[in-house]
């Protein structure tokens, strides 16, 4: 479990990232992401960045616009 100080970036790792035959997926870009924020799904900010690391695992950037909501990420 992470805890992130609300409006503050913060970097994650995220993954593996799998395809639909269960592959490691290496070409994910932040708008195959989805983020649920105190129960509410939405887009991530278009400003997140995701970089892959290896074997499906990506960095993942997030913005002020991503944890600007108090509660669960």
């Amino acid at each position: 479990m992470q805890f992130l100080k609300q409006s503050t970036a913060a970097t994650t790792i995220v993954g593996p990232v799998l395809d639909a035959n269960g592959v490691e997926y290496a070409s994910a870009v932040i708008g195959d992401l989805s983020i649920t924020k105190n129960g509410t799904t939405a887009a991530m900010a278009a400003a997140a960045t995701l970089t892959i690391i290896a074997n499906g695992y990506y960095t993942l950037v997030f913005t002020t616009g991503n944890t600007d909501t108090l509660g669960r990420l």
